[in-house]
């Protein structure tokens, strides 16, 4: 340190690995005590090994028998290569595990695997019989041994001080040399330039500190939770104690009377027994409230349990029905509570009681910080070639300095004079106020955005929005608007279709007289019963398509009692039913079911709601028209969302066994009632925006959570897709016992515009491709070279959930594509932060993750952001030349001057 004047601390600080390599000898993973992490980024990070004693027993049930068996050491093995270190061997005997922690992750040593692996919560190995037997709780002993393998229940998001951050900021190598410029000069009496570099470095420095510090308060107050939770204990009790010292294995009482409603989970739980609705718009976006069954495997007799509201068909996974599936968060995600999502309303005949599977970072929502936290640097090539061009002025300044010592030694100059001028000579060929002089042009950029609603805290990424080559967009609430309208129904009657009857007053159908008055009847009670609507404070609440069915109907809803799940009325006629039995909706079904009874009349009804084509193989033939799929594409194909409906009358008697028979033995010989067509009106703005980046060949993308058509209706009704191009549906499942994962390309026939009689010919090499989240997983995990070649021609991802935002986005990436990514739910803050550039519509979770946050509300404000990025890049770029020209001519000019005094000599 003394010898290199202090240079060697600085290099260890700028590249750790250096200082680690040289005082610490390469070993194998299973004996060091120290190692160096490497991101997909390619930043290195180093990590101290630690080990901590656990009780044996607290491994078996965490880690599973079968890890735990592994423990004993085969004869001759050394100690070193064991996953747990035998410390005693009486009957309480403790072990010791090793483990390291880097990026809120912790990673323990698997023998097995011969590596670290990521410790996320429960084994993988438990099945949904395993965890009903977890049931009792855990006792005080348990926790504190599992609290101390996974840590508190945190999703602790540190604020560095201004201290610290003003230190790292300074001591970045830029502003090193830039300090040891401003010396020099003030050495030199060369006080007005300096003192303008040194206000400018000042000034930079104080709002990178300020964003950066604003930016980590944010996120804190985001993420910061804090609630007491009830958990059960083996001997039948109930402990209140604080969310962070949940572990893995507590169970956990959602019951009314004890867990208040709009509570925030704090951790990712299944949930065992009851039934609830959860909202889940902090991950996923969407303002649907979700309910959740409990899990198979559980008693047989809960009516409620998954395999008996699926049906065992549906209750398969993987070949396996029910409690004897491996557990898994997104397998079972109707089944899982997840982190950061807000309990609604419970209900069912059992108390809801749920087991804590994943705790802190390990949770749904620790995983989308911490990819907040650590966002992918954005691809700066301008900054990076000029970065190569300092370097090359670099080098000419080094030989410059080679002939300035070997002219000046000619003239005696004296051991100080021949520093200062030497140094001097390296400041005029590497001008250090190059970067201050490069933010010029993106800072009034930053002044016109913001008069236009536009708020930037990262100034570098102005320049990088000028050379956006793809533009992401989520759809609802993006390129849509939030909620759905209810265009009109579609009767069926006698096998046929009718008209389309517009809803423009609350329903109107009793107008419609080419229907059978009990088909009629039938529409109607379907459309006012099969939904998943719930009071809440008085107030209707649920999905706004089903809101908007209802109200059509002008009937009212109250809370049920006992066996009935809730009670519609009607308004104009005295008409009562009652919700008996409810099969939610799900999207691998593709369908909801309800039976209800109507007071004083014998029977029950079944009504049926979902996918028109799912819907319709539940119906007899005779009651479906011949031209049904030829009606349900014209409407598709023009950007509406149709559902089917269908009902049927059960026979008498069945009133005993409503919620105990599967749905598979009254779900057929179902009549098709109509169809409900709805419309996701694009905002105004959306459709002139798409052409216009399009116009400057800039490709667009929707990513949404909503499924498949909806997405491609869409994406044709605002010209992501034009409508008379094909489009290849991109289909891939994953792997499963006994069949290998495949991927099959489904071509759709595109809408042809007609005019003056003649069609239009199709472009063969214009086409476009779609799939949801599932198929692009698949790829990602078995066919990356596919995928490659898919995104190049990719335009519509639906079903994507929040990380799969962020893979795709950052898979453009990796094919060098300069992305931009718009959208405004916490959903996409993955996806944001990810990004090239990445525009917020929100101002709440999204704004945080965003370096860009647009007060327009509309897309409009991405063809200003990339206006005004070419802008600053041009500015940039020219500012970029002029400081390296006469930088070089400053240079030269000096050196022959220096040659002319050694000449004249």
């Amino acid at each position: 340190m003394v010898l290199t004047l202090g240079l060697w601390w600085f290099m260890v600080r700028w590249w750790p690995t250096v200082g680690l390599r040289l005082h610490s000898k390469h070993c194998g993973l299973h004996k060091a005590d120290t190692v160096l992490v490497q991101d997909e980024d390619g930043h290195t990070y180093i990590a101290p090994v630690q080990t901590k004693d656990v009780d044996v027993e607290t491994l078996r049930q965490v880690f599973g028998d079968h890890e735990v068996d592994n423990l004993a050491l085969e004869e001759g093995e050394e100690v070193e290569h064991s996953e747990w270190t035998k410390l005693s061997s009486n009957d309480e005997s403790v072990e010791s595990f090793r483990y390291f922690d880097s990026h809120h992750r912790r990673s323990v040593w698997s023998k097995s695997q011969a590596t670290f692996v990521p410790l996320c919560g429960l084994s993988d190995s438990w099945t949904c019989s395993d965890l009903h037997l977890m049931v009792g709780g855990l006792n005080q002993h348990q926790r504190a041994e599992r609290l101390n393998i996974f840590g508190e229940n945190v999703i602790n998001v540190p604020v560095p001080s201004y201290w610290h951050l003003f230190v790292n900021e300074v001591l970045n190598p830029f502003y090193m040399f830039q300090a040891l410029s401003l010396a020099l000069w003030f050495a030199d009496n060369y006080y007005y330039y300096s003192a303008c570099i040194l206000i400018l470095s000042i000034v930079s420095i104080t709002s990178a500190l300020y964003q950066t510090h604003k930016q980590a308060v944010a996120l804190r107050d985001m993420v910061k939770t804090n609630v007491s939770v009830c958990v059960l204990r083996p001997d039948g009790g109930l402990e209140e104690l604080p969310s962070k010292l949940l572990v893995p294995g507590d169970v956990v009482s959602l019951s009314p009377s004890i867990t208040s409603l709009n509570t925030q989970l704090s951790c990712d739980a299944a949930l065992l027994s009851g039934q609830c609705r959860m909202d889940e718009s902090m991950l996923t976006g969407e303002s649907v409230p979700v309910s959740k069954l409990s899990l198979p495997g559980g008693e047989v007799s809960d009516p409620h349990s998954a395999v008996t509201e699926l049906g065992v068909e549906d209750a398969i996974v993987d070949g396996v029905v029910g409690g004897q599936a491996t557990y898994s968060c997104n397998t079972h995600r109707r089944n899982t509570l997840l982190c950061g999502t807000t309990l609604l309303t419970t209900h069912g005949s059992h108390s809801p009681i749920a087991v804590v599977t994943r705790t802190g970072f390990s949770t749904t929502k620790g995983e989308l910080i911490r990819s907040m936290m650590q966002p992918r640097q954005p691809n700066l090539q301008f900054y990076q070639d000029a970065l190569k061009f300092v370097f090359i002025l670099a080098a000419v300044a080094a030989l410059g300095d080679i002939y300035t010592i070997v002219v000046l030694n000619r003239f005696h100059e004296s051991p100080w004079e021949l520093v200062l001028k030497v140094l001097d000579l390296v400041t005029i060929a590497v001008p250090p106020a190059l970067p201050a002089a490069l933010t010029v042009g993106s800072v009034y950029a930053q002044a016109r955005l913001h008069k236009q609603g536009i708020y930037c805290v990262s100034l570098a990424r102005i320049n990088v929005a000028g050379s956006v080559q793809i533009s992401c967009f989520d759809k609802t609430g993006t390129l849509t608007s939030e909620g759905l309208e209810i265009c009109g129904v579609v009767p069926v009657g006698d096998g046929e279709f009718s008209e389309l009857v517009p809803v423009e007053q609350p329903m109107s159908l009793d107008q419609e007289v080419h229907v059978r008055k009990p088909v009629r009847s039938m529409l109607q009670e379907a459309m006012a019963t099969c939904h998943d609507l719930f009071l809440m404070n008085g107030n209707l609440a649920g999905d706004p398509l089903d809101l908007e069915m209802f109200r059509a109907t002008r009937w009212m809803m109250d809370e049920g009692a006992e066996d009935i799940i809730s009670i519609m009325k009607s308004q104009d006629v005295k008409q009562e039913l009652h919700v008996l039995r409810q099969l939610p909706f799900s999207s691998e079904l593709q369908r909801m079911t309800v039976i209800v009874s109507s007071p004083g009349q014998p029977g029950l009804q079944l009504f049926m709601k979902g996918a028109p084509e799912r819907v319709s193989t539940f119906c007899r033939p005779d009651t479906v028209p011949q031209c049904f799929v030829d009606v349900l594409r014209g409407y598709t194909e023009n950007g509406y969302r149709v559902l089917g409906i269908a009902g049927k009358a059960l026979p008498t008697g069945s009133e005993q066994q409503v919620h105990s028979i599967p749905r598979t033995e009254f779900e057929h010989e179902l009549h098709l009632l109509g169809l409900l067509v709805f419309q996701n009106p694009l905002k105004e703005t959306t459709s002139a925006v798409i052409a216009q980046l399009k116009a400057s060949r800039i490709q667009t993308i929707m990513i949404t959570g909503d499924n498949l058509h909806t997405a491609l209706s869409v994406g044709k009704l605002c010209g992501i897709v034009p409508v008379d191009e094909p489009v290849i549906i991109v289909d891939a499942s994953p792997s499963s016992p006994g069949r290998p994962a495949f991927v099959n390309f489904l071509p759709t026939a595109p809408q042809c515009s007609y005019q003056n009689g003649a069609e239009p010919g199709l472009s063969v090499g214009r086409y476009h491709l779609a799939m949801d989240g599932r198929s692009f997983s698949t790829l990602r995990d078995h066919f990356p070279l596919v995928l490659q070649k898919v995104l190049l021609r990719g335009s519509v991802f639906a079903r994507m959930e929040p990380d799969q935002k962020g893979q795709l986005v950052q898979a453009l990436q990796d094919l060098e594509f300069c992305v931009a990514m718009c959208g405004d739910g916490a959903n996409d803050c993955g996806a944001l932060r990810i990004a090239d550039v990445g525009v917020s519509l929100s101002d709440a979770e999204a704004s945080v993750a965003s370096p860009f946050t647009a007060a327009t509300g509309d897309i409009s404000c991405m063809t200003s952001l990339i206006r005004e990025g070419r802008v600053a890049l041009v500015t940039s770029l020219s500012v970029f030349k002029f400081m390296a020209t006469y930088s070089i001519i400053q240079f030269v000019s000096v050196l022959i001057l220096y040659t002319v005094s050694l000449l004249s000599i």
